[in-house]
């Protein structure tokens, strides 16, 4: 579905990404992990085309979109929920939602149907404005407008980072039937090696900017973590 080869980005002269290759498998979760400033958020950037420059190939569905723009890239299908959400305040639950609607392939300017069976919060306060929401609500909000441009990936950048305990596992369950019951390709970027490990079938540890060990989730093992990711 979605595959990055050599991929390299910068931020001004600041090389952040270092020929990362990496081959995401259709209708799965695609995990990754690593410390903090290793390039995670930006690898989604980048495949979003939100650095400021990049090299090498990302195709999708085996079309090269490497050039491409990032209105285009999300419509050619992926969506991307960043970190920090992005929600925007003065806007209703509604209007947010739609607002991930002028992505959509086909036109589709609506609350998609699935929102009220993943996320019945937010059906039942559709006039309710995104700045009063909680973390945890601004969260499902932000996966539901991502969810309105009917993607083919979704980019998921540390979902449950920051969020209250008793919405996590709300959100968990919602990313799992992304991928088990619609069938979409995710990108989860995820510190939670508990969940990568029930949710991602395969993954990729990033060490300054490049993936250093990497392929079936069984291989994230704790001797990989504790030699990655323990400071």
């Amino acid at each position: 579905m979605l595959s990055l080869t050599n991929l390299e980005s910068w931020y001004g002269r600041s090389r952040a990404l270092n020929g990362i290759s990496l081959e995401v498998p259709e209708g799965k979760i695609t995990g990754i992990a690593g410390r903090n400033g290793t390039g995670k958020t930006t690898l989604l950037k980048t495949i979003m085309g939100l650095t400021d420059s990049a090299k090498g190939v990302v195709r999708l569905g085996g079309r090269d979109i490497s050039a491409a723009p990032t209105h285009m890239r999300a419509r050619a299908g992926i969506a991307y929920v960043p970190q920090g959400r992005g929600i925007i305040p003065d806007f209703t639950v509604r209007e947010n939602i739609v607002m991930g609607g002028f992505a959509n392939r086909a036109g589709k300017r609506a609350v998609p149907e699935i929102v009220p069976e993943l996320f019945p919060y937010l059906a039942e306060n559709m006039d309710r404005r995104g700045g009063l929401l909680s973390g945890g609500q601004q969260q499902q909000l932000a996966i539901a407008r991502a969810l309105a441009a009917e993607p083919d990936v979704v980019l998921l950048d540390e979902p449950n980072e920051g969020i209250q305990p008793s919405i996590v596992e709300d959100i968990e369950k919602v990313i799992l039937r992304m991928s088990r019951d619609f069938g979409l390709t995710v990108i989860l970027v995820e510190q939670n090696i508990g969940f990568l490990r029930r949710a991602a079938s395969r993954f990729a540890m990033l060490e300054k900017g490049a993936v250093v060990e990497g392929g079936d989730i069984s291989g994230l093992t704790d001797a990989v973590v504790d030699r990655h990711m323990t400071i």
